[in-house]
């Protein structure tokens, strides 16, 4: 197996990682999580195209399974899933979070 090498490849992780968020009283984080590996995974995927943060709220309102369930709580494996399964947007082309 070959070993990756940070130091050779200098990799910012901070131009890699969104900003950190406010969920406010929901209980979003699992989205928030799912949502930022996404955009850091596609971030780092892709050399050429910056960062940009994806719509927690699409994934709050969107997605629904036994598991996962808007502010009530849920699991960021799932929102990826979701997310690679129905394709990702930004709050840019979506709507911006609310809260409550």
């Amino acid at each position: 197996m070959e070993r990756i090498s940070i130091k050779k490849k200098k990799l910012s992780f901070f131009t890699k990682t969104p900003p950190v968020r406010n969920q406010g009283i929901c209980g979003s984080c699992w989205a928030f999580a799912g949502a930022d590996v996404f955009a850091s995974r596609a971030s780092l995927a892709s050399k050429n195209i910056p960062l940009k943060p994806v719509s927690t709220s699409y994934i709050l309102d969107c997605m629904r399974d036994e598991k996962c369930d808007g502010c009530n709580g849920g699991l960021p494996g799932r929102a990826v899933k979701f997310l690679n399964t129905e394709g990702a947007t930004t709050e840019e082309h979506y709507r911006e979070y609310d809260e409550t």
